[in-house]
This record gives C-alpha cells, sequence and structure tokens, in this order.
C-alpha cells in the first residue's frame, strides 16, 4: 500500500537502469521486454520448448512429463535465468534488496493472471533449511509468495512443511545419490487440507527440490500441486 501511495506522488524508477519506471512495476519499458522470456515451455517443469503451432502454451508438455503422472500439475514460470533475471534473484537473495522480491513477484503475477480462471486456495513458499535461513535472515520464496498473496488475496502456509535436509549437504553427492536424499529433505508438521497447492520458488533448477515438496504435499493430503516460480535454468 505505501508504494502505491508512493508512485501515486511521485514518479518510481526503473529498478536496472534508473530510467522512469512503468506504473507498478519498478521497471522500464526497455528492461521489461529484454527480460528472458520462457513463453513456449512445457506445461509441467517449464522447460523450454519450440514453438508449437496449434497447440496452447498451456497444454505443452516435454517428451520427460508427456504421458507421465508426477506430483506436479502445472508449473508457470515466465523467465529464464540469464540476464537481467538472474541479476534480480541475485540483488534480492544476496544483497536482501527486498524491492526485487515485490517485482519478481508482480512478473510472475502477470504470468499467472494469464494461465488461471481459478486459483489454487494456498500459498506454500519453499522452505529454507533452519541453519540457511539463519545465515540468510529470511526466505527468498516467502518474500516472493507474500506479494503474491496479497495481491491475490491467498494464504501463505508458511508452517506446514519443514526442510530437514540442507541443500549444501547434497553438494558432495551424485545426481543419483542426490535425487535418494531429497525424498527425505521436508517433514510435513500438520495436515494439508487445502485440495490445491501452488509452491512458491524464485529459480526452479533440475526441478527435483519441488517434485519432492509436491510428493509430500499429496501424501499429507492435497489433491493437486501447482509450482510458481519466476525463473528458469535452461
Amino acid at each position: 500500500m505505501l508504494h502505491k501511495l508512493y508512485t501515486q506522488f511521485f514518479q518510481s524508477t526503473c529498478a536496472l537502469c534508473d530510467d522512469a519506471a512503468q506504473i507498478d512495476l519498478d521497471l522500464c519499458s526497455a528492461c521489461h521486454g529484454n527480460l528472458p522470456s520462457n513463453q513456449h515451455a512445457c506445461s509441467v517443469c517449464a522447460l523450454p520448448l519450440p514453438p508449437s503451432e496449434g497447440t496452447a502454451d498451456s497444454m505443452l508438455q516435454c517428451g520427460n512429463c508427456l504421458g507421465q503422472n508426477g506430483p506436479v500439475t502445472q508449473s508457470v514460470i515466465p523467465y529464464l535465468y540469464r540476464p537481467p533475471a538472474d541479476y534480480m534473484i541475485r540483488r534480492l537473495k544476496y544483497a536482501d534488496d527486498t524491492k526485487f522480491g515485490r517485482l519478481t513477484g508482480e512478473l510472475l503475477l502477470q504470468a499467472i493472471n494469464h494461465r488461471y480462471g481459478h486459483l489454487p486456495d494456498c500459498l506454500i513458499p519453499v522452505p529454507l533449511h533452519t541453519s540457511r535461513y539463519r545465515r540468510r535472515g529470511f526466505n527468498q520464496a516467502g518474500i516472493i509468495a507474500g506479494h503474491l498473496a496479497s495481491r491475490l488475496q491467498l494464504p501463505v502456509l508458511e508452517s506446514v512443511v519443514e526442510r530437514v535436509i540442507a541443500s549444501d549437504q547434497q553438494a558432495a553427492l551424485g545426481a543419483r545419490d542426490r535425487q535418494r536424499n531429497m525424498r527425505r529433505a521436508f517433514a510435513v508438521k500438520q495436515s494439508v487440507t487445502a485440495q490445491w497447492v501452488a509452491i512458491v520458488d524464485d529459480v526452479y533448477t533440475t526441478g527435483t527440490t519441488c517434485s519432492t515438496l509436491a510428493s509430500t504435499l499429496l501424501a499429507a493430503g492435497a489433491r493437486r500441486v501447482d509450482v510458481w516460480a519466476f525463473a528458469r535454468t535452461p
């Protein structure tokens, strides 16, 4: 609310180049146009795909997801983790520059509004392990989820699930061992009464984290789990 009041009386500037920004976005038209779009992507894992004539983007699926019955029903990840989207995430995560939490959340919101007619029951940000949370002091996924929740009038359930295995403990493991270890990464602290849950994250990399969390939520009582993230590694 304070941000909206401020922009009514003062011209906001672009978070990337300091030129005059678009209303309510903190991003100028040029920088907005330079964001690396992930427009044609798999609807399940958001893997970038070549444009397909006659097929809606919401129906596209990659070869790995086609015919599979995985834990994630749909993903909305509108950008690729390339400049300047990667810079925006790094500023949020490592420089505690919270304006990029609002900005990435607003850009993600535009893609969500384009994709959905009906909304999930709640949002669950991907939790950080307590050791990483203590070092960083905040959860960047929680900041993005908070912005989305305020704009969409949805509850954020941050206390439902916790991360019990730190991601840095995975670094020395091979790909297969990482996947095996991730099966125990999350623990549900209470039953999930929401039927439809959207997991919120900043960056989607291999999908192992979101898939594991989705499986955990489904086992705890959810019926459908989607993934919302700002950017995906190509």
